[in-house]
């Protein structure tokens, strides 16, 4: 049964893909570099980022909504839960540099919902599309119902995540048909 324990997977592999760095800086404009001064740098950052994710589940959402972040109120789903993942470590300010954090954390998120994916499998259920918490709100709510400091995480005075290499989730769990 989908438990309300919070669960914590740190250090796990991230697959940085290079073309995909190189397609998002061409995109941006910056399309100077060489796809091998990319990997160069996908290398040296694939030593950096420590990722880690922290993840909660809710087997009824209706008795957790007020633990819920607001926009978790309209999510479908016979359980909900609610994550983060997380890249430790100091990044350079360049586009080259934030381009590989964004593909980075967009790898550490993809896992964390692989793992979710698999929970939910045993309940012959499947995740609903994942829902990104960027409102100030929404982002509160997680301190309160998560323990993000266990994989590094904090919010500043503005609300922003510290570290800046930060992503926060919501995806409902749906009965397979």
């Amino acid at each position: 049964m989908v438990s309300g324990m919070q669960r914590k997977v740190k250090n796990f592999k991230l697959e940085i893909r290079e073309k995909e760095v190189l397609r998002r800086l061409k995109k941006c404009g910056d399309g100077s570099l060489s796809l091998e001064a990319v990997r160069e740098a996908v290398e040296r950052a694939s030593q950096n980022p420590s990722p880690a994710a922290l993840y909660r589940s809710f087997q009824n959402p209706e008795t957790a909504k007020e633990s819920l972040p607001p926009c978790a109120q309209s999510l479908p789903g016979l359980a909900v839960s609610v994550g983060a993942v997380a890249l430790q470590g100091s990044w350079p300010r360049d586009t080259l540099w934030q381009t590989i954090q964004e593909v980075a954390l967009e790898e550490a998120l993809r896992f964390a919902l692989g793992l979710l994916e698999s929970e939910a499998a045993q309940e012959q259920c499947a995740l609903g599309p994942p829902v990104i918490l960027t409102a100030p709100e929404d982002r509160l709510a997680l301190f309160k119902i998560l323990e993000l400091e266990k994989i590094g995480v904090a919010l500043s005075k503005d609300g922003e995540w510290e570290p800046s290499a930060c992503s926060a989730f919501l995806v409902g769990w749906l009965k397979k048909e």
